[in-house]
């Protein structure tokens, strides 16, 4: 385990000590070392599922463009790129095969299958990733003889392998691929500088023993939260977050941070409903295209919470999945001895829906 600054620029906040493993030579990137220092240094970075992190929805990079200290060497070529299943040790490079998903190089990286960010993917359903061993397999369809690989959040291919970014490639081509990382110690990335390239940087001794403190026991999950540090009476009142119909006026209630959850009344789910001022309107259709009645805001303005709502590529593309999505950790649901469910109108409008999603999407696999 080594703590590297990749740009050769130090600042706490912009700038952290980014923890990696080495091999040999080689730097392995490895997010399960600190998620949150990762982060820094990728254009974005999204947990996909238990393990598996990639860009997010809307950011279509390539994998050579989505690690930044790569994009913004002033030679591009400066570095081999390489896969790393265990993280511990390095490899370059694949064999040549006549798979078209699988071109020879000596700069590989993880992609994932477009299952995994709501694409279409040609074998999805008949040969999808183990979810408990990661192991991928491969199939061929309608007893074709060309062989495709399976649903599999690590397919090794080429760093510059292109990202669909329009709607209609994504659901209607069957290789969409986009860049991953393990994010639980398996299936990292790694990358070795060549010999002309190498440098070294001088940084404060106590600001690098200060933070690599920090930094380990943020790993060995010693760190402190401030709630926790906080001897007031009420600390624990403050993880307790009470729901009501107000707070599922407008779209999915989204359970990102850890506490406990309680209904303080009975819950009728019918999201951006049109009033009945527009419902007693002449013309007034429940199925209007222009309007999309219960549908996300298609004028952006739910965007940020409902990633495509407007845009047609995301979780929310196909309206509200969920009443309640849980999405982190050591989360406490109490329905407090009330109902929550689908009014007769929103059953009818929204077809793809489920009460409780412990996930951030549907379809998860």
């Amino acid at each position: 385990l080594q703590y590297i600054l990749p740009y050769g620029l130090y600042a706490t906040s912009d700038y952290p000590l980014l923890p990696v493993m080495c091999s040999n030579g080689d730097t392995i990137l490895d997010p399960s070392l600190s998620f949150e220092t990762y982060e820094k240094y990728f254009s974005s970075l999204y947990m996909y599922d238990v393990g598996i992190g990639g860009p997010a929805l809307e950011d279509f990079a390539t994998w050579r463009t989505w690690f930044l200290p790569f994009e913004n060497r002033d030679i591009k070529a400066v570095f081999e790129y390489g896969v790393s299943e265990d993280c511990n040790s390095c490899a370059y490079g694949n064999e040549e095969t006549d798979d078209a998903l699988s071109p020879p190089s000596t700069n590989n990286a993880y992609y994932m299958t477009g299952n995994f960010y709501l694409c279409a993917w040609i074998t999805k359903g008949d040969c999808d990733m183990d979810a408990e061993t990661y192991e991928c397999f491969q199939c061929s369809r309608n007893g074709q003889s060309t062989v495709y690989p399976g649903v599999c959040s690590h397919l090794k291919t080429g760093v510059d392998t292109v990202v669909h970014t329009d709607h209609y490639q994504c659901t209607g081509n069957n290789d969409n691929l986009k860049p991953s990382i393990g994010t639980n110690g398996q299936f990292c990335a790694c990358y070795r500088p060549q010999s002309n390239d190498l440098r070294e940087f001088q940084m404060n001794v106590a600001d690098f023993d200060r933070d690599v403190t920090v930094l380990e026991q943020e790993r060995n999950g010693d760190l402190v939260d401030g709630a926790d540090a906080d001897d007031g009476s009420d600390a624990d009142d403050a993880q307790v977050t009470y729901l009501s119909s107000e707070d599922f006026l407008y779209g999915t209630y989204r359970i990102t941070t850890p506490g406990t959850y309680v209904l303080t009344e009975d819950i009728t789910i019918n999201f951006n409903e049109p009033s009945s001022d527009v419902k007693s309107g002449e013309d007034f259709s429940p199925n209007s295209y222009d309007d999309l009645y219960w549908m996300p805001k298609t004028d952006g303005s739910q965007d940020e919470l409902y990633m495509g709502a407007s845009t047609w590529s995301g979780p929310y593309q196909l309206g509200f999945f969920a009443a309640i999505t849980i999405e982190t950790s050591d989360v406490v649901l109490d329905l407090n001895g009330f109902e929550i469910g689908m009014s007769v109108e929103y059953y009818l409008q929204q077809r793809v829906f489920s009460i409780i999603e412990l996930a951030a999407k549907n379809f998860v696999s």
